[in-house]
Formats: structure tokens, C-alpha cells, sequence
């Protein structure tokens, strides 16, 4: 065999597995279907939640704001009714985002939420996913990264965790933000997966004002 000839066929070979690697990267991150996001058999009971949810924080402001002696209010959001609150965000973000917005789904269990995210292209379907352990202290949003993955290639957690503490200290400065901040003290998981919040109660009703009209 001439070293012409052995060089051609080294050359092929060598086409050929960057072709198989190249396909084998494309049927890990590319899917056929987007995510599956919220149920409509679910939109009444999330709807409840929503007003059930919203009464208990207007009662406990109201009732802070009587007592003198305190600056703070404390409410506890079981894990059903959190899920259910991520439905409604879910059903918003559907209402009005663009076609060529990304389609969004997040739930909770027992302290860690799951958030995941589909991004339509040519070729299909960008899924992606993230179980994270978000937490408020100090008035400040802190998320811990407990695993990711792209279609079915897992990502490494340092790396998306640089890119979420990034995606935050840009995000502080909005000024909703800033709001949100100001009006929860803190908001931490429970061992039974509910979520309890402590408000500022004076910062609390100036978001509350100042989201609705917005």
C-alpha cells in the first residue's frame, strides 16, 4: 500500500469519526419536542392558590401594620400551592411572550426547584434544565446549582453557576428588583418543602403599590 493511498484512507477515517461525533453532539442536545409545560386541568385549582395566596399576605400586612411593636410579617407557602404559584408565572409568560421567546416551566420539591427552559431552532428543539436551591438572605437572591443539563448532555455545575451569579449582580440593578429586595427580608425552605418569606412590612406595601401600577 503506497503512503499516498494509507494517508487517504487516515484522512476518510478521520472525516468520518468527526462526522459520527458531530452526530452523536446533535441527538444529545437537539430534541424533537419542547418541554411539556403547565396542564390547562390545573388552571382552577392554580387560580385559587393564586387568590387564596393573596389574601394571606394582604391579611398578614394588614395585620402587621396595627402592630407597632413589629417591622416585619411572616407568611408560609405550602409546596402545592408554591407549584401552583409557578403555574400561574408559567401561564403569564405564555400569554405574552413572543413566538420566538423561549418557552419556561419550574417546579418545586422539597427545597429544590427545577426550572427548565425550550428554545426553538431549525434543527429542532434546545432543552435545557436546572435543579437549583434558591434562597433570600439579607435581602439578597442567592441560587445554589445542583445539576443541569442540555438536552441530554449534562453541564458542568461550576460553570453554570458562574453564569447565574453573573445573570444576578446584572439583574440587581433593575429596579423591580430592588423592590422585591427591599420587601423580602428573607425566604427559605422548609423541611416539609414549603417555602416561609419574612417581609419588610413597610417595603412590602410600597412594592405591592408600586408593582401594580406598573
Amino acid at each position: 500500500m503506497s503512503k499516498k493511498t494509507s494517508r487517504s484512507k487516515k484522512i476518510i477515517w478521520s472525516i468520518i469519526a468527526v462526522l459520527l461525533l458531530t452526530a452523536g453532539l446533535y441527538f444529545s442536545v437537539v430534541e424533537f419536542k419542547p418541554i411539556t409545560t403547565v396542564s390547562p386541568e390545573t388552571e382552577h385549582r392554580d387560580g385559587l392558590s393564586l387568590l387564596v395566596n393573596s389574601i394571606k399576605i394582604s391579611s398578614a400586612m394588614r395585620k402587621a401594620a396595627k402592630d407597632a411593636n413589629t417591622t416585619t410579617f411572616k407568611i408560609n407557602i405550602p409546596q402545592d400551592s408554591l407549584n401552583s404559584l409557578l403555574n400561574m408565572a408559567t401561564r403569564t409568560w405564555e400569554a405574552s411572550k413572543k413566538p420566538q421567546d423561549p418557552l419556561f416551566y419550574a417546579q418545586a420539591d422539597n427545597g429544590i426547584m427545577t426550572v427548565k427552559f425550550s428554545q426553538k431552532t431549525f434543527a429542532g428543539y434546545l432543552n435545557a434544565q436546572i435543579a437549583c436551591a434558591p434562597v433570600i438572605k439579607d435581602q439578597s437572591l442567592q441560587i445554589s446549582i445542583k445539576q443541569s443539563k442540555l438536552g441530554k448532555l449534562p453541564l458542568p455545575n461550576m460553570a453554570v453557576q458562574k453564569a447565574v451569579d453573573q445573570a444576578l449582580e446584572k439583574y440587581s440593578a433593575d429596579q423591580r428588583y430592588k423592590l422585591v429586595m427591599q420587601a423580602v427580608v428573607s425566604a427559605e425552605f422548609q423541611t416539609d418543602g414549603s417555602l416561609t418569606i419574612v417581609f419588610d412590612k413597610v417595603h412590602a406595601a410600597l412594592a405591592m403599590m408600586t408593582l401594580l401600577n406598573s
